[in-house]
């Protein structure tokens, strides 16, 4: 399966910021669009936002999103964060302070996930006291949920 290719301030797959609502219409059969569903936002009939799910249970049906050449579906969220933030800075605010949404407004892109753990949260008594089964689905949340794309701002 095709890889989805984020260009941040650009565009995420076929789908770029700027397109009317009958142009992103014109891509709907087309591979990723029937794979994944975007939450895409309109400003004057135009695309304004992107955003794209990261399903991390789904790869093996699923596929693959790069951006700056980096896996955004097999790379930890804190490492992913680190690695954009060499790039351009993100927005250091409350989401980010806990570890959920990372914002680089600079080039126009965003991560966000609806959990947070990390490496040193599998090491306390509370993981390890967890059902298996919550264990292996809770490590999903070190991972990002979606990748999203907006004009940056400068």
């Amino acid at each position: 399966m095709e890889d989805i290719i984020v260009e941040p301030g650009i565009r995420v797959g076929p789908i770029k910021l700027g397109m009317t609502r009958e142009e992103v219409k014109a891509h709907e059969q087309e591979w990723p669009l029937k794979y994944v569903t975007f939450l895409i936002q309109y400003e004057e009939n135009k695309v304004s936002f992107i955003e794209v799910p990261i399903d991390t249970h789904n790869i093996s049906g699923g596929f693959s999103c790069f951006v700056y050449g980096i896996d955004v579906v097999h790379t930890k969220a804190t490492q992913l964060a680190e690695k954009i933030d060499k790039i351009s800075n993100y927005t250091r605010d409350e989401g980010a302070k806990w570890g959920d949404r990372y914002a680089f407004p600079e080039i126009g892109l965003g991560f966000w996930r609806d959990g947070v753990l990390n490496e040193e949260d599998l090491e306390t008594e509370e993981f390890k006291n967890l059902d298996p089964i919550i264990q292996e689905d809770s490590l999903r949340n070190q991972y990002f949920s979606t990748v999203f794309v907006m004009y940056p701002m400068v």
